[in-house]
């Protein structure tokens, strides 16, 4: 499998797509003059209703060689792609790209803001999915980034994709970018 990805400072508007700025920019008011708006400020109900399907959260657990991730919220529509549900699990147990996906929530940890990853992936069958992440920190002192937010959009992905990583198919209306339903 080969991937290539792109990251970039969340606030340019060139790279992020409308569904990512609604999240980003409710992020933004929250914050404010602060490193972060706290989890009990960013409520999931208060976001598109179409990323929550797609909408993660995790716990950043700190530990002496670096950090943890728990995920604390996993979206209904994760759950019938990889055919799991990650809620309560740790990053490194992921089914995919288990070490791309800690690395960028170390990304967020260093560099202290939110941070936009676009992806191209190869799988099997030579399916090549396309996605996007963003990725919010979330603090709940205003120093400590203590959780983290993030939200998948896919740009290139058919119902095929769904045969390779699970095991069911798209809800309809829960497509997001390149996603057909079945």
């Amino acid at each position: 499998m080969t991937h290539g990805e792109l990251i970039v400072e969340a606030a340019d508007d060139r790279w992020v797509s409308a569904e990512m700025r609604a999240a980003r920019d409710r992020w933004k008011h929250l914050a404010g003059d602060r490193l972060a708006p706290a989890w009990g400020e960013f409520a999931l109900a208060d976001l598109p209703t179409r990323i929550l399907p797609w909408s993660v959260v995790v716990n950043v657990i700190p530990g002496d060689g670096g950090a943890d991730f728990i995920y604390r919220y996993w979206g209904g529509e994760r759950i019938r792609l990889l055919g799991q549900d990650m809620t309560g699990k740790p990053v490194r147990e992921l089914p995919v790209m288990p070490a791309t996906v800690y690395q960028q929530y170390m990304e967020v940890l260093q560099q202290r803001r939110p941070l936009y990853f676009s992806h191209e992936r190869q799988v099997e069958g030579g399916l090549r999915p396309c996605f996007e992440s963003l990725r919010l920190p979330l603090s709940s002192d205003g120093e400590t980034i203590d959780m983290i937010y993030a939200v998948t959009r896919f740009t290139e992905m058919t119902a095929g994709h769904y045969d390779v990583f699970g095991n069911q198919g798209p809800l309809v209306g829960n497509e997001i970018g390149g996603i057909d339903g079945r």
